[in-house]
């Protein structure tokens, strides 16, 4: 513990230094750092269970388990680490959580004083956020920490640093696996089985309303799909991915419709120029009715509404989910699998880094290394599309079930 602290020191000073710097250059405040190492005095406990989660996929996975933490009455307090996680932790949970926070950096100091503010009963640690002094001290003031949606995606990087990870692992009450794949792999650094708990994965646990059949057949009938001919839907697409996607696209257009739908709407004007200027009848979904003539055929309808792009994914045959091909972080693949349709993304999902290799390695959904490789997949037969998709959304469907026993696990745990 004293060397670790030490060069953590001597670490992490320079990279504040830097921090600062930068920000003050960009003309932004550094108030939540300063909110990163002091929490205010000890007082009552805000919340039975306080929840860290770093990314924005897993504030998203957390959605099912903090909707039954709040139908319970089971009061909860939520941190992130990033400025982008922290705007959508308040934008999701602001109403419900008791307290929205930035978490505390590695420093004794700081963890002292997060720990003495909240005062939780229950410390629960999403994925692989892996901090020393911050496991040994709620460990320390016997304070139970679980890991929940535990993946190892580098297993490599744990057995270089075994004599860290095995410190830290040691203060772990429970780890919730989304299958059986890491229970060995924890048994390497020491963990003994029954501290391991086999739940499901949080992300399939999200909430999914299919689309019935009359419902399927207004919304073909809206967006004007032509009969016989697939639909490839991109969703959720972002600067420098519909070039990308076109180079695959055009060579199918008079096979296949698209459905394009940028993340941003205020990007849409200039997306609807680009396609025009290669020579593609494009046609917006707000104004389908009053610019396309009977009987003429869209080669791209630019989705330009709110809200819909998760019932289209149900009309298709191949989806690509957006963010991707272009270092963005990625977006939700599960809206498309929900509905049993084929899916792809790009290489660059880092906001849901977990989820996208799980599935990947279940072969429920391909991850193209660029957007090239979307073309065999255009190749298909319907048939074999709908058999991809009906693969994909049985994976999911198995991964389901997380909240469920990780809330049992939190009922029996907690203080009357």
């Amino acid at each position: 513990m004293v060397f670790y602290n030490i060069l953590l020191t001597v670490v992490f000073l320079p990279l504040l230094f830097l921090y600062l710097l930068r920000s003050w250059r960009r003309g932004r405040t550094a108030g939540h750092l300063l909110r990163r190492f002091f929490y205010g005095r000890k007082g009552k406990p805000k919340g039975k269970v306080h929840i860290h989660a770093v990314s924005v996929g897993e504030l998203i996975s957390l959605q099912p388990l903090l909707k039954k933490f709040s139908e319970e009455g089971i009061g909860y307090t939520l941190s992130t680490g990033t400025e982008m996680g922290y705007v959508t932790a308040v934008k999701r949970y602001g109403a419900s959580a008791q307290e929205v926070l930035y978490g505390p950096f590695d420093l004794l100091p700081s963890v002292i004083s997060f720990q003495r503010s909240l005062r939780p009963s229950l410390l629960m640690i999403t994925e692989a956020e892996f901090w020393l002094n911050l496991f040994w001290w709620f460990s320390r003031r016997g304070v139970p920490l679980w890991v929940v949606n535990f993946r190892v995606a580098d297993p490599d990087k744990y057995r270089r640093f075994r004599f860290y990870y095995r410190r830290v692992f040691r203060c772990v009450d429970l780890f919730f696996l989304p299958n059986n794949e890491g229970k060995e792999f924890l048994q390497e650094f020491g963990v003994p089985e029954e501290r391991m708990v086999v739940s499901g994965n949080l992300k399939a646990d999200l909430p999914f309303s299919p689309m019935t059949g009359e419902e399927r057949d207004l919304l073909r009938r809206s967006l004007h799909l032509p009969e016989g001919k697939p639909l490839l839907v991109c969703g959720s697409t972002v600067e420098g991915e519909e070039a990308l996607l076109l180079e695959s696209y055009l060579p199918f257009r008079e096979r296949w419709t698209m459905v394009l739908a940028p993340r941003h709407l205020e990007r849409v004007e200039g997306v609807e120029r680009f396609l025009s200027d290669k020579g593609l009848k494009v046609r917006r979904r707000s104004g389908l009715e009053e610019s396309l003539p009977s009987g003429e055929e869209a080669d791209v309808i630019l989705l330009d509404t709110m809200g819909e792009l998760a019932r289209i994914y149900g009309l298709a045959d191949l989806a690509f989910v957006g963010g991707s091909l272009v270092p963005h972080g990625g977006h939700n693949v599960l809206e498309p699998l929900f509905h049993g349709v084929a899916t792809t993304t790009g290489p660059y999902n880092d906001n849901f880094k977990s989820l996208v290799a799980d599935l990947s390695e279940e072969e429920a959904i391909a991850v193209l290394p660029e957007a090239s490789a979307l073309r065999p997949f255009l190749s298909l037969s319907r048939d074999e599309l709908r058999m991809r998709g009906e693969k994909g959304k049985g994976v999911v469907e198995g991964m389901a079930g997380a909240s469920d026993v990780i809330l049992r696990q939190v009922r029996s745990t907690l203080p009357k």
